[in-house]
This record gives structure tokens, sequence and C-alpha cells, in this order.
């Protein structure tokens, strides 16, 4: 029975050739919501896969809650998304990747705790779900904290997607969202949130099945390079953007984190014989991270010791060519 009196929730999917089962899990995951005032944005981002139209098409024909976007021209997906939030029509937005699922009452739960506490944005924690396992992810910070949800965001204690959030519509559309053609665009829509008078809290239950895959976008090797790229541009952005809007002397040692992590990240994405088309920017962001964020004891000390030792090893070439021997010792000795 449709509950009347609720709020309409729109529910936006960008979508580009996923596989049959992981698409039809993730819409079935929305079909079958227990909340069921919905509007299930699918938008088809010029699938090149035979697989994918058929399957939106057959669920369209089967719930008048579903509306299928075709788009003409393959963007991504921060513009596709984007479609999405200038045609919702929900009070509330939700939004997912389409090869990842929900749970059956996860609307209901994030309207619940939104109602309960009037705020302009729930976040569930999640599961990153592999073939035969799962990863909790919890997300929370101080809400009572000045810029608490800046400093969560900054020491990965709220995750920087923007999936698995409801969002009052009327607070994301007043935002400037950045139109840029980048995989970790989510990330920089949370410093934009976080930089506004949203009011956010955490569910503190999971919601959501972050479904991880070899031959995701996030996994996959041919996108290692794409990653590196934006990883160095996301770290420029956000550190100009706190400069501008924040005062960075009260956040220097989460500021020093981040960079950490970020560099991090990108050694983690790094393969023996890629080549180098970022050196440069690399080199600058190097530079910063051993002679700034390198020597701040506070986030060194929250980096667990394979990221210390990652860090600390690729400061110079020749401990990096010292960990490299190491490295491919350990792999041939046998135990």
């Amino acid at each position: 029975m449709q509950q009347k009196n609720n709020p309409l929730i729109s529910i936006i999917v960008p979508i580009y050739n996923t596989e049959s089962r992981y698409l039809i899990q993730c819409i079935e995951s929305i079909s079958n919501q227990t909340y069921l005032n919905l509007e299930i944005l699918l938008i088809d981002d010029k699938s090149t896969a035979s697989n994918v139209l058929p399957i939106l098409q057959d669920y369209k024909n089967n719930d008048n809650r579903i509306i299928l976007i075709e788009k003409t021209v393959n963007e991504g997906t921060s513009f596709t998304r984007q479609h999405g939030i200038d045609i919702a029509k929900g009070e509330w937005l939700f939004f997912m990747d389409c090869d990842d699922y929900i749970t059956i009452n996860c609307i209901e739960s994030l309207l619940k705790k939104a109602s309960e506490c009037e705020c302009d944005m729930v976040i569930g924690d999640h599961w990153l779900t592999y073939e035969s396992r799962k990863t909790y992810a919890k997300h929370d910070y101080d809400t009572k904290e000045p810029n608490g949800y800046l400093k969560a965001l900054l020491t990965a204690k709220c995750g920087g997607t923007i999936w698995n959030k409801l969002i009052k519509t009327e607070k994301i559309k007043s935002l400037k969202l950045p139109n840029i053609h980048l995989q970790c665009n989510d990330v920089l829509v949370n410093f934009l949130i976080a930089s506004e008078n949203f009011k956010i809290e955490c569910l503190g239950v999971p919601t959501y099945n972050w479904v991880q895959r070899e031959n995701s976008i996030t996994n996959s090797k041919s996108k290692m390079q794409a990653n590196i790229k934006s990883a160095l541009f996301i770290a420029k952005w956000v550190n100009g953007f706190i400069a501008k809007k924040f005062n960075p002397d009260d956040l220097k040692n989460e500021i020093a984190y981040y960079n950490l992590h970020i560099y991090f990240l990108i050694l983690a994405c790094w393969r023996d014989g890629m080549q180098k088309p970022y050196l440069s920017d690399l080199e600058l962001f190097k530079c910063d991270v051993y002679s700034i964020y390198w020597r701040n004891k506070w986030a060194k000390k929250q980096l667990n010791s394979n990221q210390k030792r990652i860090i600390f090893f690729h400061k110079n070439k020749l401990l990096s060519n010292l960990y490299r021997i190491y490295k491919h010792l350990k792999s041939c000795i046998k135990f």
C-alpha cells in the first residue's frame, strides 16, 4: 500500500555498462524498499553493453515509480548525477552506484533519523562487499565540534562518497557543484557540504553494500593513472578550498593527515613500469608531504604501520630501491 503523507524521495542511479547480475541486484534492492513513496531515476549514460537497456526497460514497464532516462552522450558519473539532481522532484535525494545495493529498510531508516533530528543530511554506514566476505565501514563524527564534519572528512571518519547519504533536495541544489569529470568528484561535493550550514547526522547502522569487484572502475588496473591524476587534483583542490574557506591553522593536524593519506593512496595505486605523465605534479606534492605533513607528529601517529612504512621508504630513491629489494626478497622466501 502506498504510504501517503510521507515525502517523495528521489533515488538517482547513474548506469554505464554494468553486468546484469549487479544491475538487477541494485534495482531490486530499490524496488523492494519498505518505504514506497519513491521516484527512481535510472539514468543510462549511453551504455554500449547490449544487456543494459533491456533490463532497464523491463523494470520501467513493471514499476510506475521508475523513470528511465537514456542519454545520447556518455559524460561520466558526476555529470549523470547532476542531470538527475536537475530533474528530481523529491523532497529528499539518495544516490546509488549501479553495481551496489541497499538494505530493505535503508530509505525508511535514514528518513526516520532525518525526521527525528530535523537535519539536512543523514549518513548510513556501509559494507564493503566482496565475493566471499564483508568488511564493515562506520561513519561518525562529533556533531558539537566546530567544523566537525570537515574534520571527519579529512581524517576519513566519514567517507567522501555521495552515495548512502539522504540529503534534502533544496540543500544540494543550493550548492555550486563542480562540473569536473573526475572519478572522485564525490569528494569535492562533500567538502562543499562541509563548508555550508548543513545539519548532519550519522545513522550508525549499515544500509548500503559497496560491491567490490575486479573489473570495476575503482579496481581496474587500466584506471590506475586516472586514479593518480584525480588524487593529485583533489589534494590540490582541497588544500586550496580549505585555505579559502577556513583557517588552516585550526585544522593543521587534520590537513596533515589528509595529505599523508592521499599520498599513501597514490603510492598504493602505483605499479612497476607505469608511465609517469604526472611526474612534475607528483614531485611538488611529494615535496610538501615530506617537508610539511610528515613532520606533524599527530598526523603520523594516526597512520597505521603499513602506511608509515610505505611513506617512509618512498622519501628518496635510496630508500625506495632498498624497499623494492626487500619486497622482492620477501616474496622469494618460502616459509
